[in-house]
């Protein structure tokens, strides 16, 4: 296209310098005034004539032009958008060139391009590549339409959109902005003293807002006593959170604003002292519950070791009955590994367990005086000898 300029402004120089020479020489020359006068303007038309026939062929390669019609664009975080130029009309879509870049911000990456009609991916960003697409069916309406998808903030900035057909071309430049409307607002109340409580309103979007503290009737702005504190999500939504010290006991109302560009996109109330919690987040609640907690553990688990300790006397007192509570049979069908554990838990001394037998005889040799039922008694020990090799 610049070619074509230069040719056009080549020979506008040539004809201007054609009729200098003219003009100078029917000046000088001795015809009446009014035959000089006349010759100059036929001369002079005819060489325009001249200069518009030479010039056709470059004013009408020069009449390629890409426009917009809309240079600014905005779209929120997730959403599509389609950016759009037109361009003068062509013979044939199949010798079109589109490219589409983003050159704001630094550094330029290249987002779509297609060449004579066929799609070149080997320039395209890997940001863009999975999301960008040119619609082909508005090509045959001239225009080059761009559809974005799944849109990030980051996609934010400046894109060109050059269109060439052969030689010529033309280039046009639109802006894209992507916002993230700020979430309702988290409000909270912490105890900070005796007599204060902080206010806390957090929320995240895209730009960055300012908060805007006011209280009392006359919507007092408290902006300057409070502390506000940003920083960037994963999604580069930014996270903002701001507090405000007041006196807990003074009847009010509260408010936070979050602005973005002078207008409002959330706000929250804060009723003081209605909304009080009557432990104010104090963090020693948390103690006391805590030691509620360690305190049931101790108590259940000492309730359980007294069931069990009583579980294990209730079995020895049936091993070892007094009197004639159980006969000399029943003991002798006990399972030594239970003895055992009874012996245990009701002798806790030093003493080791005794066997079987000397347990059998202590037990019932004031019971039985008569030698039959020693004998007998000695009997159920050997017995109890070979049946029961195990000491308890």
């Amino acid at each position: 296209m610049s070619r074509a300029h230069g040719r056009a402004r080549a020979l506008k120089a040539f004809t201007s310098a054609a009729l200098r020479r003219i003009k100078a020489k029917i000046t000088s020359s001795q015809a009446p005034a009014h035959v000089r006068h006349s010759s100059l303007r036929v001369m002079r038309g005819t060489l325009v004539v001249i200069f518009q026939a030479l010039l056709w062929p470059v004013s009408a390669s020069a009449l390629f032009t890409v426009s917009l019609q809309e240079s600014n664009y905005e779209a929120k975080l997730h959403e599509d958008v389609r950016l759009e130029c037109l361009f003068s009309s062509v013979e044939s879509p199949s010798n079109l060139t589109v490219i589409w870049s983003r050159v704001e911000p630094k550094q330029a990456v290249e987002v779509y391009r297609l060449e004579r009609g066929k799609e070149n991916h080997l320039y395209t960003s890997a940001m863009f590549i999975q999301r960008a697409q040119l619609i082909h069916e508005q090509l045959k309406k001239n225009r080059a339409v761009l559809h974005l998808k799944k849109l990030q903030i980051k996609d934010s900035g400046t894109y060109r959109c050059i269109v060439k057909v052969k030689d010529d071309g033309d280039y046009k430049q639109v802006t894209l902005s992507v916002t993230a409307p700020y979430a309702p607002i988290k409000k909270a109340i912490m105890k900070t003293g005796q007599d204060e409580v902080e206010l806390s309103c957090e929320s995240q979007g895209f730009p960055s807002a300012q908060v805007i503290w006011s209280g009392g009737q006359q919507h007092t702005n408290l902006t300057e006593m409070s502390n506000s504190t940003t920083r960037s999500t994963d999604e580069d939504l930014i996270h903002i959170i701001s507090k405000l010290t007041v006196k807990r006991d003074l009847v009010n109302n509260y408010t936070c604003s979050f602005l973005v560009k002078g207008e409002t996109q959330q706000t929250a109330t804060f009723s003081i002292p209605d909304e009080l919690p009557s432990h104010c987040s104090t963090p020693y609640v948390w103690i006391v519950a805590v030691v509620v907690v360690l305190l049931a553990i101790v108590f259940i688990s000492f309730i359980l070791r007294q069931k069990n300790r009583l579980n294990e006397s209730s079995k020895c007192a049936f091993l070892f009955p007094h009197a004639s509570s159980a006969t000399t049979d029943s003991l002798l069908t006990v399972n030594e590994n239970t003895l055992q554990i009874c012996d245990m838990n009701t002798e806790e001394s030093t003493e080791k367990p005794q066997s079987l037998r000397n347990v059998l005889i202590r037990q019932y040799s004031q019971l039985y005086t008569n030698a039959e039922m020693k004998s007998t008694l000695v009997s159920y020990a050997l017995l109890n000898k070979y049946m029961f090799p195990v000491n308890c």
